[in-house]
């Protein structure tokens, strides 16, 4: 028997965050994956909030705007050190594919977020958004909110070093083409690098996240199961982690003209290859039948007011929530509440799982001062 002098390890204190513009919970969903405690979130839709409060019971959840907050009502106690703020604020007034409005009340989020870093002064800030944040009015919101982080001091009493970067989440494991900017702002001093590619474009495809799931849709409420012991991937295993229950396995029902539409599609077809009488109007995406062997296109919220752009490649209806929450990572025990459309807009709204653990696990390196170690492939 050997005995050691060598004094025990000291136990690590968990590292804390912060989700601000939480939705149904993805960023938290990864960050605790990554090791954090989320020790508190904000959420002012509530629809979403319900959500977030039944798949995470140990954080506080205030159903309230950020623009009505201080700090001091998310972490009351001053003596709580917080590691770690992270939101993805409202995008429609920065999104390409949107409206691009100056004036849009969702842009002045961002000065809120600034307002609440300063309150709370976390050792780092993880900020999500369109791409398209980068070039509004010339770059003018972008430039201000880089400038306003760079003037921050964290706890520790150095300004942040803010850096930024675009990432494909279809690079980090997730089967799924979404092109996001992502903004790090972290006390001076900690060495942050973006994590290394996991995974290529087309390594996992649609098929292998919604492949072993029922063919029939549900009525919303209605627990539907796998029908087969076997899933088509892992990634697939990894979500349903042995549970044969699916929930939130519903779709919008469609009308017979818009069923013959999409039984006259194949896979990766869209209105474009209609025959003349059953043309419809729309974006060129529209009835866009998916590809099986390809990763799924960018999940948004607007699944909420309209689905033509997501048809299942194999059958003749849209994909379900539940379908669309694969994609994006959500383990299947993990319930979306409130109406059908609020369900895909959560879904849709959401920062893919394991993108979010991805970042955080990196993050939680650089903040315990840990080098990175390079992400198997």
């Amino acid at each position: 028997m050997t005995t050691s002098n060598r004094a025990p390890r000291r136990q690590e204190r968990q590292l804390t965050a912060v989700d601000l513009f939480a939705g149904a919970g993805g960023m938290s969903l990864g960050l605790t994956a990554a090791g954090f405690h989320v020790l508190a979130a904000v959420e002012r839709d509530p629809q979403a909030g319900s959500s977030y409060t039944l798949n995470h019971p140990r954080t506080r959840l205030l159903i309230a705007d950020v623009a009505g907050l201080e700090g001091r009502a998310l972490v009351p106690d001053r003596r709580r050190r917080v590691d770690l703020v992270a939101g993805g604020p409202p995008c429609q007034g920065f999104s390409i594919k949107g409206q691009r409005r100056p004036g849009h009340p969702g842009n002045l989020m961002l000065e809120h977020l600034v307002r609440l870093v300063s309150d709370l002064r976390p050792r780092a800030v993880l900020i999500e958004n369109v791409v398209g944040l980068i070039s509004m009015v010339g770059g003018y919101y972008f430039d201000r909110l880089i400038t306003s982080l760079e003037r921050i001091s964290p706890a520790g009493g150095r300004r942040y070093n803010v850096e930024f970067a675009l990432l494909n989440a279809a690079e980090y494991g997730v089967p799924q083409n979404r092109r996001r900017l992502f903004i790090v702002a972290i006390e001076a001093g900690r060495a942050w690098d973006w994590p290394e590619p996991t995974t290529s474009p087309g390594d996992l495809t649609l098929w292998d996240a919604i492949g072993d799931l029922p063919p029939d849709s549900e009525q919303p409420g209605v627990i539907a199961s796998l029908g087969s012991a076997r899933t088509v991937s892992s990634y697939a295993q990894g979500l349903c982690g042995g549970n044969r229950l699916v929930l939130n396995h519903h779709t919008k029902r469609l009308e017979q003209l818009r069923l013959q539409r999409l039984d006259a599609l194949q896979q990766g077809q869209d209105r474009r290859h209609l025959p003349a009488h059953l043309q419809a109007g729309g974006h060129q995406t529209k009835y866009r039948r998916l590809r099986a062997d390809a990763p799924s296109p960018t999940v948004t919220a607007h699944m909420g007011k309209d689905l033509s752009d997501f048809i299942h490649p194999q059958l003749p209806r849209t994909l379900t929530v539940r379908e669309a929450a694969r994609i994006q990572g959500f383990p299947d025990t993990y319930e979306f509440l409130g109406s059908q459309a609020s369900q895909f807009t959560q879904v849709g709204n959401a920062v893919p799982v394991r993108l979010a653990q991805v970042l955080g696990l990196e993050l939680a390196r650089a903040l315990r001062g840990r080098y990175r170690s390079r992400l198997a492939r």
